[in-house]
């Protein structure tokens, strides 16, 4: 499989989708391709759902790709802030959104002071910011819309894809 989704230096890319629709493996093929340039990838592993085995089936034994599980949105965008920063041209993927503001106040709250200060730092260091989602209609849509380049919705994908096939048969 490949990523989907284009990736642009100095942008927010946003995938959305059901649970189990693809999106963590959309984003760990973004992040194999970053790593096979030699670029760097912090992925920020929010739902707690990425295992050991799964990461090394898509990534074995890279020197650099790192990833963590936050214990609270604010290390979450610090790390992420600081690994912009420190690597320049790199991937920083967050996995879920959901995840990591699962309360709808703190997410909106957390979102407008954060994702600026973020994406400024992307922009000037030239990083690539993929974040996922659920494909909900409040503040975090809306937020991360106004603030992305790219948005790829899998479910939408995933029905194109089964109406392409109807049409094949």
């Amino acid at each position: 499989m490949r990523c989907l989704i284009p990736l642009e230096s100095g942008r927010l890319s946003l995938l959305t989708g059901d649970t189990n629709s693809g999106k963590t493996e959309q984003a760990l093929d973004a992040a194999r391709g970053t790593c096979d340039q030699g670029r760097g990838v912090l992925f920020i592993d929010a739902d707690a759902t990425l295992e050991a085995s799964r990461l090394r089936r898509h990534l074995p034994a890279r020197a650099n790709f790192w990833s963590m599980r936050p214990q609270d949105p604010e290390q979450a965008f610090a790390a992420a802030l600081a690994f912009c920063q420190r690597a320049p041209g790199s991937l920083l993927i967050i996995d879920s959104l959901d995840g990591l503001l699962p309360e709808a106040a703190e997410r909106q709250r957390t979102l407008r002071h954060s994702l600026p200060r973020l994406i400024g730092s992307a922009y000037a260091n030239r990083c690539e910011l993929l974040f996922s989602a659920l494909p909900q209609r409040g503040s975090l849509s809306l937020l991360c819309r106004a603030y992305s380049s790219h948005h790829l919705n899998l479910n939408q994908q995933r029905d194109q894809g089964d109406a392409h096939d109807a049409l094949r048969r």
